[in-house]
C-alpha cells in the first residue's frame, strides 16, 4: 500500500479486518447452500473486478475470496444465483436485478454496509442487462412487475424519460 492509498484508509476511519470478512464470506455461501467455491482473482491490472460466475444447480460460484467488502458483494451477488436457484426460465435483467437486491440483504443481515461503488456496479449491470433486452425485443415480456422494479432501481427508466425529452426539444430552434 502506497503512502496516498494509506492516508485514504486512515482518513475513512477502521475498516472491517480480513477474517471478519472470510467469516461473513462463510455463513453467506452457508445461508446460499453453495457447496463449491473456486477461488479466482478476477482483477485486471486496472484493479478492477471484472467477473465472477455461479453455477446454481451445481450449488457452486467461482468468485473472488471475499477479503475485501468489495470482493464480498461480488461473492454473495453469485450466492444469490445459487440462492435463488435461477436457470434461464426469467430473462437475465430479472435474474441479475434478484442476485443484486439478495447480495445487499445478505451483506446487511451480516452487519456489513455495502459498498457504493458496489452499488453503483450493481445497477450498471441490470440496466445494461435491460439494455440488451430491449435490443432483443424482450424486456417486459416475462416477469412484468420484476422487470419494471429493475427498471426503476437501475435508472433505466430515468434513461428513457431523458432521452424522450431530448427527442422532444429537437423541433426548438437552436440559440446561438
Amino acid at each position: 500500500m502506497n503512502r496516498r492509498d494509506r492516508r485514504r484508509a486512515e482518513a475513512r476511519g477502521p475498516t472491517l479486518d480480513e477474517l471478519t470478512l472470510l467469516a461473513v464470506a462463510k455463513a453467506i455461501k452457508a445461508e446460499s447452500g453453495v457447496t463449491y467455491h473456486r477461488i479466482v482473482d478476477p482483477r485486471r491490472e486496472d484493479g478492477r473486478v471484472t467477473f465472477g460466475l455461479a453455477f446454481p444447480q451445481r450449488k457452486a460460484i467461482h468468485a473472488p475470496e471475499g477479503c475485501t467488502p468489495k470482493d464480498l458483494y461480488l461473492l454473495a451477488h453469485e450466492c444469490g444465483h445459487v440462492a435463488l436457484k435461477h436457470n434461464h426460465q426469467k430473462p437475465r435483467h430479472v435474474r441479475e436485478y434478484e442476485a443484486e437486491m439478495w447480495a445487499h440483504a445478505a451483506l446487511q443481515r451480516n452487519g456489513i454496509a455495502v459498498p457504493d461503488d458496489s452499488t453503483a456496479d450493481a445497477m450498471l449491470n441490470v440496466f445494461f442487462a435491460i439494455s440488451d433486452a430491449v435490443e432483443r425485443g424482450q424486456f417486459g415480456r416475462r416477469a412484468k412487475r420484476l422487470s419494471a422494479e429493475a427498471a426503476e432501481w437501475s435508472g433505466w427508466n430515468f434513461h428513457v424519460q431523458c432521452q424522450r425529452a431530448r427527442e422532444d426539444t429537437s423541433y426548438l430552434p437552436h440559440s446561438t
